[in-house]
């Protein structure tokens, strides 16, 4: 039992650490056509912490994430909104499209959504574990706060 328990955190670290470099890497990479896979109004937004900016993000990358109709505003808005430690932001990001698995995707119900990342984060930063009400997916509700 203690095995299958150590096991389970370990995984749920993995997780989570990649969620955050993921997270890095969209806010600190610029390539010599703009930012990462996202405009740069998302950087902008970020630095001026000003979630209408988020609304005029687009994907830029080859690669559109199936799950969601624009990834980058919804990254944007959860980024603002853990930024501010203002979860009513969480409100506006889109839930994810409830499609089959995409082979080369983290699937949302697997992994967790922008939205379910926004509530997760602020749960922990605000110390508010009634936060986690609002999440979207199971894993979410699983592992919420982390």
């Amino acid at each position: 039992m203690k095995k299958g328990l150590l096991i389970g955190v370990i995984i749920l670290v993995l997780v989570v650490l990649g969620v955050l470099s993921y997270n890095f890497y969209q806010n600190t990479i610029k390539t010599s056509v703009g930012a990462g896979p996202c405009s740069e109004d998302f950087y902008e937004a970020q630095n001026e912490l000003d979630v209408s900016i988020c609304e005029s993000v687009i994907e830029i990358s080859p690669g559109k994430n199936p799950y969601y109709d624009n990834a980058c505003r919804d990254q944007c808005i959860q980024e603002v909104a853990y930024e501010k430690g203002d979860s009513g932001l969480c409100n506006l990001i889109n839930d994810f499209k409830d499609i089959p698995p995409v082979e080369g995707w983290g699937d949302p119900r697997e992994t967790g959504s922008y939205k379910d990342f926004c509530y997760i984060h602020l749960a922990e930063k605000l110390g508010d574990d009634s936060l986690c009400d609002n999440v979207e997916t199971d894993w979410a509700v699983e592992n919420c706060p982390l």
